[in-house]
């Protein structure tokens, strides 16, 4: 059972896709929160089928686990974002073989498959909205896919810190920094140090401060 603060954010959001009191009222009383850890991993291989998810606090991050298990992060969701994590609800042709990893403490609100998926049939407004909301996912999927084709990883590592930074530090390893980037450890502890040399960041312990870059 959600709060009434959520089934008024609810009908609000909902009844832009011309859906019915009744129905509303269907999605509210279905509709259930669900709480991860930190690192855990939350959808696999499609192995889990949660349906239409709001992340209410917390963020989490979508990324591709290669054959030789390398990683890499396709799109980050944050507070208020929303996901469409099952294969009953969208057409395959349109899915990634994603995994989804919560990135701090997360909390989702979860409109069930079963529900979401009978409502998408039946609203053309809300099908559009799936349809529009995968676009935007692949977008980022196939943007992120040519930054690591075509960009240099130095480039590709200063971007990712000034988009990641929280008043100019981020709190992460070398190590979760490859993982996000789809590199080895090696190369991004190098490069982080050749710009640490050239005084555009400073390292320290699990954090990097940055100092300088453009």
């Amino acid at each position: 059972m959600i709060d009434n603060t959520d089934k008024l954010m609810i009908r609000d959001k909902f009844k832009s896709f011309d859906i019915s009191k009744e129905d509303i009222r269907l999605i509210e009383e279905n509709a259930y929160y669900s709480s991860f850890d930190k690192n855990e991993v939350i959808y696999q291989n499609k192995k889990k089928c949660y349906g239409f998810v709001i992340v209410k606090s917390g963020s989490l991050r979508a990324f591709i686990l290669s054959q030789n298990a390398k990683e890499i992060t396709i799109f980050n969701l944050k507070q208020n974002d929303e996901c469409i994590l099952c294969s009953s609800c969208i057409s395959d042709s349109l899915q990634f073989e994603i995994s989804l990893e919560a990135k701090d403490g997360l909390c989702l609100l979860v409109i069930p498959a079963k529900v979401f998926s009978e409502l998408k049939q039946k609203y053309i407004k809300l099908s559009n909205y799936v349809l529009d909301l995968l676009s935007k996912r692949f977008a980022s999927s196939v943007f992120v896919m040519q930054q690591a084709l075509f960009l240099p990883l130095s480039k590709r590592i200063q971007d990712f810190l000034q988009e990641n930074a929280v008043n100019k530090e981020l709190n992460l390893t070398h190590e979760e920094i490859a993982r996000h980037l789809g590199s080895a450890r090696e190369a991004v502890s190098r490069i982080l140090k050749e710009m640490e040399k050239a005084d555009l960041i400073k390292l320290e312990r699990s954090k990097i401060v940055i100092l300088n870059l453009k």
